[in-house]
Order: structure tokens, then sequence, then C-alpha cells
């Protein structure tokens, strides 16, 4: 009796699911039940988190470029301190987000900024993020402690304490899981 309730429940469960999370199924921690639940919910969040066009137009120091530099330098940090991926799209999801709300950010505050984002991304992301003090040793102190501290409070009231949001690599692993991409294609994409 029981064998049969459990059959009935995993047939109402797996209607409509896809192959690959069929195939996950044995995996408890996949939650695979749950995919397509979590694919909607995180389609409705990313709404939320969309920036306006302008955001990079609208500053009055910072440019494009300079961003661009920077995003590069902070992917050079977070392969040294070897983070997850999810760190570095956090940390550049609080940088886009914090200039689509600073608009008047100074040049000089910008590698700054950077570092703060790092710091609290690693914070959030990660089991053991690099330690304040690391950073600033491996970037050779560019920014004092006492800037990068400033900073995170400016960052955390600017972006009301909201450091998640649904970030392209939760689309990414979904749409390559139902794509059935092997772990090289998932990098190159």
């Amino acid at each position: 009796m029981a064998e049969q309730r459990r059959r009935e429940r995993m047939k109402g469960l797996t209607r409509n699911l896809e192959v690959c999370d069929l195939l996950d199924m044995r995996n408890v921690q996949s939650v695979a039940e749950h995919a397509p639940k979590i694919t909607s919910y995180l389609l409705s969040q990313e709404q939320q988190y969309i920036l306006p066009e302008t955001f990079m137009i609208d500053q009055n120091e910072v440019t494009e470029k300079m961003r661009a530099y920077l995003v590069d330098w902070l992917a050079e940090l977070h392969f040294r301190f070897q983070l997850w991926s999810e760190t570095l799209y956090v940390t550049i999801g609080i940088i886009d987000r914090y200039l689509a709300i600073d608009t008047n950010l100074k040049k000089s505050e910008m590698q700054c900024l950077g570092i703060t984002a790092l710091h609290i991304a690693g914070k959030y992301e990660e089991i053991y993020p690099p330690e304040l003090r690391k950073i600033l040793k491996i970037t050779n102190e560019v920014v004092p402690r006492k800037d990068i501290i400033d900073m995170e409070f400016r960052v955390l009231i600017a972006l009301q304490f909201s450091v998640t949001f649904p970030s392209s690599l939760r689309f990414l692993e979904r749409f390559g899981r139902l794509a059935q991409m092997n772990e090289k294609q998932l990098l190159l994409a």
C-alpha cells in the first residue's frame, strides 16, 4: 500500500519534468522535481533587477571602458582567490546595481567599489571568504581599509542590503542542463 502511494506521488511529481530532471531524480540534492518551479520563480524575480539601459551613460565620471577594466581586474582577483563562479557574478551585479543608483561616483572610487563588491559577494557566496586583509595584501593596498569599510556601508545602504539577484549563471546552468551540455560546453558558454 505504501509503495503504491509512493509511486502515485512520484508519477505526479515527474509528469511535467524534462528528461534531464528525470535523470537527476535519484540525486536528492538536485531537487529535480522543483527545477521548473525554481526557474519560473527566478525568471519572475529577474524583472525586479533589470538595470536601465542608460545606467552607464548616466554616469558623470565613470565610463564603460573603466567598468570593463575593473571587471577584468576583478576576474583576475577572483581567479587568484579561487572563488566560486557565482561570487564573480554577484560582484559584478553589485557594481552595476550600485552604478545605476549612484551616478556621481568618482573615477578615483572605482577600484574601491570593485574591491568592496568582491568583499561583499565573498562574504555572501563563499563558505570561507577571503579576509579583507588578504584582499588588501594581494591588491598592494591600493585602497585603504577604512575607505573599503565606508564604501561597503554606502553600497549596502544604496542596495537596501539586497545583495542577491537571479544571475545569468543560474539560467546558464539550467538551460545548459536542458540542452544536455557537458562541462566544457558550459565553460565556453
